[in-house]
This record gives structure tokens, sequence and C-alpha cells, in this order.
């Protein structure tokens, strides 16, 4: 299967590299690398993160990587990484609400 980061997890990307590069550009790119790196591992295991309780769909999971939740949903032939959000913030669910 195919990952693919929808505009609005990309935007969230962009916000913790804008974010961390205040401090340090090379671990705002390393963490970036980090992020999109380990959310390939979904092309050959779909299956792999939780189930999002907030949610409480079977096909929105989500993978933990350090601090920040990598909200997905699997597709009949592709995954779509919904949200990047950090573990020190709300979860939105409104937008999944919206979105299913």
């Amino acid at each position: 299967m195919k990952v693919t980061w929808t505009n609005h997890a990309l935007e969230q990307l962009v916000q913790v590299y804008d974010y961390i590069s205040k401090d340090s550009k090379y671990f705002a790119k390393k963490t970036v690398d980090d992020l999109t790196q380990y959310s390939k591992k979904l092309n050959q295991y779909p299956q792999l993160g939780r189930i999002v309780h907030e949610v409480n769909n079977k096909n929105i999971r989500e993978l933990l990587h350090g601090h920040f939740r990598i909200i997905y949903k699997i597709k009949k032939d592709r995954i779509d990484i919904l949200a990047l959000i950090h573990t020190a913030q709300q979860f939105p669910t409104h937008y999944f609400i919206e979105n299913e």
C-alpha cells in the first residue's frame, strides 16, 4: 500500500519543523525525516498502529513516535496520514468526525 500525507498533515509537519528550527535546524530536519520514515512502515504493515480511542473507528489508527501521534486512515488502495499531533496537544475529535 502507498502512504500519502494529506495537506492537513503536511501543514502540521511544517509547523513542527518551524517550531523546532527556532532552536536547531538540524534537529528540526531530523525530526521531520524520522517521522516521515517511520510512517513508511505502514506500506507493509497497515495494521501496525493501534485504533485511535477518541474516534473508535477500526480504519483510523495511530503510530506513536517520540512525542508525536501519527494519525492515519486505512483505505482500500492506500493509507492517508491525516494528522500529526504532539502528545501534549488536545486531540481534535471534531476534525475526524467531520471527515469520516
